[in-house]
């Protein structure tokens, strides 16, 4: 019917599903089977049983509240301790799950079963800045499937009618690079070295020696020097945070002095 084949039962379900987390119910049950004689393209009966995840066309097609299901189950496998300690709005009709994982990464489940969009901000008890994340989200309505990823634009969170959310905070890699020291003498060892720290995903590091005018050389794996203004990675695929020694030199009378 209007509600269960269509975006509105999957943010009805996703609200009670964010219910469930915060009962003390041991099991739920859905049923999910096809419904019988029904295709996305079926007229509406509304005596009809349309209580199914998905259509009882041969392929099974997904109902938006299938695709909403999958969201849930990347909640389940992805995020394991949970943070929130409320799950709905004032007017109860957006209702919210965050849930955290070992990486420091946090999934956010949003529903909204109201006819309007409605804005919204994500905060932390401890001042922590929505700065320090990259945010995506992947959404269930009408149209998206729930496997695309999205991007807000201008950082205004916005859940539109009837929809799902699943937004994604991941910890932005933190990248410190330091001499061992502020000022050296002939003899003494400088050692140049990042610290890298928040890697939940792999990245490339770059060295980069940057001249006056803006224009620069890259630091290649081997300490090869790159073209100008070419970008070579120092190191690729960096997945774990670590502290990387770039250069380690003993200060001769070949280097000139004065300040760098």
């Amino acid at each position: 019917d209007a509600v269960y084949n269509k975006s509105l039962g999957a943010a009805y379900r996703t609200g009670a599903w964010i219910a469930l987390q915060y009962s003390p119910v041991t099991k739920a049950f859905l049923y999910r089977a096809g419904d019988p004689s029904t295709t996305p393209n079926s007229p509406i009966e509304i005596n009809g049983n349309y209580t199914g995840l998905f259509y009882g066309d041969s392929t099974g097609t997904y109902k938006p509240a299938a695709y909403a299901f999958k969201l849930w189950s990347k909640v389940v496998n992805g995020y394991s301790t949970l943070l929130t300690t409320s799950s709905f709005s004032e007017s109860r009709e957006v209702w919210y799950l965050a849930a955290k994982n070992s990486q420091g990464e946090i999934g956010i489940l949003i529903t909204n079963i109201s006819k309007k969009d409605v804005q919204y901000s994500i905060s932390f008890d401890n001042g922590t800045s929505t700065e320090s994340y990259r945010i995506t989200y992947f959404q269930v309505d009408n149209t998206d499937n729930g496997e695309t990823v999205h991007s807000f634009a201008n950082n205004t969170m916005t859940i539109p009618a009837e929809t799902v959310q699943l937004v994604i905070l991941t910890p932005k890699p933190s990248i410190e690079a330091k001499f061992n020291k502020d000022t050296y003498d002939l003899s003494d060892e400088l050692i140049f070295s990042v610290e890298v720290d928040n890697v939940s995903s792999n990245i490339d590091l770059y060295v980069a020696i940057v001249l006056e005018d803006g224009t620069f050389f890259t630091i290649g794996d081997s300490f090869i020097l790159s073209e100008l203004n070419e970008l070579v990675p120092f190191l690729t695929d960096v997945s774990e945070s670590k502290s990387i020694n770039i250069f380690d030199v003993e200060i001769t009378e070949d280097i000139a002095a004065g300040e760098y």
